[in-house]
């Protein structure tokens, strides 16, 4: 125990023997990570928040026609490079590099990318190009899917249409009908009356028998046929109805939808100074202290002669 006593005196009189060393290093160190920081240039985080091409279900269900972990691999692997390179004409020695996440888990993506602070603006436009991109690629399968649901209210709106037309001919159907049935009650009418003043009570009534008959079954006829109106308009209601839910459910198609435009960093994310700063101090006095024993253990071994 005392010989360890005897050695951490030791190496407290060795720091404190060497302390202008290690405070020279500490403060070489310091220096010259506060200079590299300050004259670094400031790199600044572009970000926008995306949502991926979705359709709204009838039951109110949202579905993606694509994944944010699709997305985010085609937009870290940089299948849209070329292309926004190319667009904006940019001139550039490294690769865009886009860093996306997938905040909360939520299905929305954050895309960001770092520039230094004259080439914010820069920063902006690339990541606009990149929503336009992204935006064109799903153009096809979102035209696909407006596509069918415009054949289908086609096909609704041609079965309205022939049914329309049948209520039409039924509608003629019916005033023919009841031209017919005022010109029975009128034969009738007179019928009765001539049978008054001829007085051919079997003959007479026979031919109002026979009227009365042709007048019920034109009574019988309008009244199916009026049925069969009823049932044409409730049929086209609902057809009407399916057209409104389909042109509801195009609507409810959603491209790449931008939740929050480009926004720039409120502050530069690198050079972190005070954290530079600080790990300097910390490996700076690290440095010192390895340098002040190394000094000693030379100064100690030199003056040692060989036996």
């Amino acid at each position: 125990m005392p010989e360890e006593e005897i050695d951490l005196r030791d190496y407290i009189n060795v720091v404190f023997k060497r302390k202008k060393v290690i405070l020279t290093v500490l403060f070489v160190s310091v220096a010259v990570t506060a200079i590299v920081s300050f004259l670094s240039p400031r790199v600044y985080k572009i970000s926008m928040i995306l949502e991926p091409p979705s359709q709204v279900t009838d039951v109110g269900e949202k579905v993606y026609l694509d994944s944010p972990v699709n997305m985010k691999a085609a937009v870290e692997g940089g299948t849209f490079n070329p292309r926004i390179i190319k667009a904006l004409s940019l001139i550039t020695k490294r690769p865009l590099k886009f860093k996306v996440s997938q905040p909360k888990k939520l299905e929305i993506l954050k895309i960001s990318i770092e520039r230094e602070e004259e080439k914010v603006k820069d920063g902006i436009r690339i990541l606009n190009q990149l929503l336009k991109h992204l935006s064109e690629t799903y153009y096809d399968k979102l035209e696909f899917v407006r596509n069918n649901i415009e054949r289908e209210i086609s096909i609704v709106s041609s079965d309205i249409g022939t049914k329309n037309n049948n209520v039409k001919s039924r509608e003629k159907m019916l005033k023919i009908l009841g031209e017919r049935e005022s010109e029975l009650i009128s034969e009738i009418e007179g019928t009765k009356y001539r049978k008054k003043l001829q007085d051919r009570d079997i003959l007479l009534a026979s031919y109002i028998n026979q009227i009365g008959k042709q007048l019920v079954d034109v009574k019988i006829e309008e009244e199916e046929i009026r049925i069969s109106i009823k049932n044409l308009q409730s049929q086209i209601g609902k057809l009407q109805l399916k057209i409104e839910s389909l042109n509801a459910k195009k609507d409810r198609i959603n491209d790449v939808r931008l939740i929050q435009e480009p926004m720039v960093s409120s502050s530069p994310i690198r050079p972190k100074k005070r954290q530079n700063i600080a790990i300097a101090m910390v490996l700076g006095v690290m440095l010192g202290v390895f340098i002040a024993f190394l000094q000693e253990f030379w100064e100690k071994t030199r003056h040692i002669s060989p036996e």
